[in-house]
């Protein structure tokens, strides 16, 4: 009875709504004021995506195994791919039924994973697989079962504290049950308030053969937190609704056409700050990252925290290229960390400023809102760049506002009849400056006959267009021939990258060449994936960024609701409208490869792509004028309008994403060199020590992911080593030798050189009583006290090195004897 009386009550509630005020709702949103209606669309758009994001996630969760019970444990369990014995591959972890430690390589019989992470989605689920690998049981030379295989126990257990809440028995043995060769299913419901995953495997009489492999658990939402989410939907739906009775108010009806007319004016400005915003200033904390660290140390000094000239040039190698980069990056780095805020504000402003740019450019060529919307939505946020995450690439940013600057004026002395001559000084100006800050604004020469050619079909005066573009020309080419001349060609920004290089057939080669790169790191990183997961997990984390994404979600419906078209007037832009998609063509393609392909040795960066994204904005925007103006209907810019607000939204949170992989690099580059600090104080460390890290874990959230192999660690690129170790130690003196994930640090013995400079690292001399050589993992910094380099020839080199083995017995961790192969054959 007491169960039956709430449901009753419910089932009578419900009723009332659905016979009494769901009609009148309805009633009333159909003859109240469109404005008022449109705010209320908003409303219940913002208040459903609030309650999507406040109640537990529907999307699946991966839980992290960790080892329970070994020699390792509580260390993450390393994942890898195992198949079946019908061949399906599945992410597992390895465990072996022992009681005995030392039986195998970890000792580890028993892996629990923690659900704290998953501690906003419950009622839940969660579903694993598990089978024995085929070639622990098989014997190779007789094709059956070995003589000591007798299957295994498994038992999974979900606890809390020291009490099991619920446990599951499985007797795993393929070869006597023909169903557990392929993944055996378990899934479990989750009690309320457990705590951990438990996974135990038991040895019967013998244990030779009793390895077993599980999956990573997957944890789902049971149905009911589904309908839990859907009834508060609901709720939110019938509350906002109510607004619908105001509309009998005059002032109500007054005020809702204000913001009706406020957003038609200024609404596709208002998403895109809102967009900006969450991709780049939610997560702002991002600290320094590679190339930060020697721009701060151009502007202050690292080491006694004293301000340096602005700009010092004999000591700049670069001088004078890039001067104003010089001058302004590293007065930027210097406000990190006391200053942050600003720094990443004023780096978001400039990201802004230059899409607005843009999109003012497509406006005034083609006199389309729609079409300069959407050139400034696509130019807006980078999930696919490393452009307005770091400092370093700042250069970009400003390089890039004032080629849209050239690019402005450029198209106003062609169009202005007043003062064009003004125009075209600015626009020349405005080049000049780019290339003080980084030299990819060449191609503007390759864009200026397509600008003529719009501009000669928007008016009439034709004659006057070509000569004030040949004017402009000219002055392009006189800035840039004294910019290469003068400049870039005497400056090591050039002459490390081999110079320049003119050849037509060899440029034509090296842009080939960049094929290759463009489709490994647009497409085969699958990054995005993973990016956009975690910008959801870092909204659903945080009330404050909730909230804040059912702001932006109304604002997107207002902006389309209250869409109003403003180029119907303008019945001759299907010309111009197709010239701008060549134009945006042009400029993707010749900015992916110019000035680049000029320089020999010129690698291929992801922040090449920053300009490029404009011509692609600007393509997409000439489409969309195209279309437009050619199918002349309100309810077809509103979709297209729905459909570059919904991509910017996108991107946007795939952009978080990105942002908090920064933010997570910067905190396990802090804690590295502290932890490296701490176990290797100064004092201990005598002049002209070699710091070399070798295999570091550079996991970010614990995961070997494509994010986590996206950014690079302060200690793997030798010039961020080096700064941040004179950072961290206040001396000048240490030299570090490093390598990355990509490219596996080198080791060679020169036997002809005296015993303690024999060891050469990535292909220096060390003497070994100057060596610090290191691991870090699981937050600890192992010192390596003995490193034996075993060649394929099977001779073995060992190398003892004091200054670690002085280091270690202080109570520091080490590793005793690391054993390195390498290639002597070479």
């Amino acid at each position: 009875m007491h169960a039956l009386l709430p449901g009753l009550i419910a089932t009578a509630l419900l009723s009332g709504v659905l016979v009494f005020i769901l009609p009148r709702l309805a009633q009333e949103l159909q003859v109240c004021d469109p404005s008022l209606r449109h705010i209320i669309i908003g409303l219940i758009a913002g208040g459903m995506v609030v309650v999507f994001f406040s109640t537990p996630a529907p999307a699946p969760h991966t839980l992290t195994w960790h080892w329970d019970a070994g020699q390792q444990a509580g260390a993450p369990a390393p994942v890898f791919s195992g198949a079946s014995w019908d061949g399906v591959n599945r992410s597992v972890i390895e465990l072996h039924a022992t009681d005995d430690s030392n039986a195998t390589l970890y000792g580890v019989w028993r892996a629990e994973a923690a659900l704290d992470e998953i501690a906003g989605m419950r009622p839940a689920r969660v579903e694993l697989w598990l089978t024995q690998p085929s070639w622990a049981v098989i014997d190779p030379a007789t094709g059956n079962p070995g003589p000591n295989v007798d299957g295994v126990d498994v038992t999974i257990s979900v606890q809390r504290e020291q009490e099991t809440l619920l446990e599951r028995h499985i007797a795993l043995d393929p070869p006597a049950i023909p169903e557990q060769r392929a993944w055996h299913n378990v899934v479990l419901n989750l009690p309320p308030d457990s705590e951990r995953l438990v996974v135990d495997v038991q040895t019967r009489k013998t244990f030779d053969s009793d390895r077993v492999w599980v999956t990573e658990a997957v944890v789902r939402p049971a149905w009911n937190s589904m309908l839990d989410r859907v009834a508060l939907a609901l709720i939110v739906v019938f509350a906002v609704s109510t607004l619908a009775f105001a509309g009998r108010l005059p002032q109500i009806v007054s005020a809702s056409r204000r913001v009706s007319v406020f957003f038609s004016n200024y609404g596709y400005l208002l998403v895109g700050v809102a967009c900006l915003w969450l991709g780049y200033l939610l997560v702002w904390q991002r600290g320094l990252y590679v190339d930060d660290y020697s721009l701060k140390n151009l502007a202050v000094d690292l080491i006694t925290g004293d301000r340096r000239p602005i700009f010092d040039w004999k000591s700049n190698p670069n001088f004078p290229a890039r001067l104003l980069t010089w001058i302004v990056l590293p007065q930027i780095a210097a406000l990190v960390p006391d200053h942050e805020l600003i720094v990443r504000i004023l780096m978001a402003l400039i990201t802004g400023i230059n899409a607005f740019l843009l999109g003012f450019l497509v406006y005034k060529m083609t006199t389309s809102w729609i079409g300069g919307t959407i050139a400034g939505w696509g130019f807006l946020v980078h999930p696919h760049n490393e452009v307005p995450f770091w400092i370093g690439t700042g250069g970009y940013l400003l390089a890039t506002m004032f080629i849209m600057i050239s690019l402005i004026a450029l198209w106003l002395s062609l169009e202005q009849s007043s003062h064009p001559y003004l125009w075209i000084a600015i626009s020349v100006i405005s080049l000049l400056s780019s290339y003080m800050f980084s030299e990819n604004g060449g191609y503007i020469l390759i864009l200026l006959p397509i600008f003529v050619l719009i501009a000669i079909l928007r008016q009439s005066a034709y004659l006057c267009a070509v000569k004030r573009a040949i004017v402009v020309f000219m002055g392009f080419v006189v800035i840039t021939v004294f910019y290469v001349t003068f400049v870039a060609s005497s400056s090591a920004v050039v002459q490390n990258r081999g110079g320049l290089d003119i050849n037509p057939g060899r440029i034509l080669q090296r842009v080939i060449g960049y094929i290759p790169s463009i489709y490994w790191i647009f497409i085969t990183f699958g990054l995005y994936g993973e990016a956009f997961s975690l910008g959801i997990t870092e909204i659903s984390n945080s009330w404050f960024a909730t909230l804040a994404l059912g702001c932006i979600v109304g604002l997107v419906f207002l902006s389309i609701l209250t869409w109003k078209s403003k180029q119907y007037h303008d019945r001759n832009i299907v010309i111009p409208a197709i010239i701008l998609v060549l134009l945006g063509v042009v400029w993707t393609l010749s900015s992916l490869s110019l000035p680049y392909a000029l320089a020999p040795n010129q690698v291929y960066e992801r922040r090449f792509f920053y300009q490029p994204t404009a011509g692609v904005a600007t393509t997409l925007s000439g489409v969309t004028v195209l279309l437009i103006s050619m199918i002349r209907k309100r309810f077809l810019e509103q979709v297209v309008v729905a459909g570059g607000a919904l991509t910017l939204l996108l991107a946007s949170i795939c952009t978080l994403g990105f942002a908090r992989t920064y933010a997570e690099r910067n905190r396990l580059d802090e804690l590295q060199l502290e932890t490296l600090r701490r176990t290797a104080p100064s004092e201990m460390l005598p002049l002209g020590t070699f710091i070399v890290p070798y295999l570091s874990d550079e996991r970010l959230f614990g995961r070997n992911d494509g994010l986590s192999m996206y950014v690079f660690g302060v200690m793997e690129t030798p010039w961020s080593a080096y700064q941040a170790l004179r950072m961290i130690y206040k001396r000048n003196d240490l030299m570090p030798l490093v390598a990355n994930r990509w490219a596996p640090m080198r080791f060679s013995v020169d036997l002809e050189a005296d015993p303690d400079h024999r060891l050469r690292i990535q292909g220096r001399p060390v003497p070994v009583n100057n060596l610090l050589m290191y691991q870090y993992r699981d937050g600890k910094v192992y010192i390596i006290t003995r490193v034996t380099l075993q060649t394929l020839s099977g001779k073995h080199y060992v190398f003892d090195l004091p200054l670690a083995q002085k280091i270690s017995e202080m109570g520091s961790p080490a590793i005793h004897d690391l054993v390195i192969r390498i290639d002597d054959t070479l």
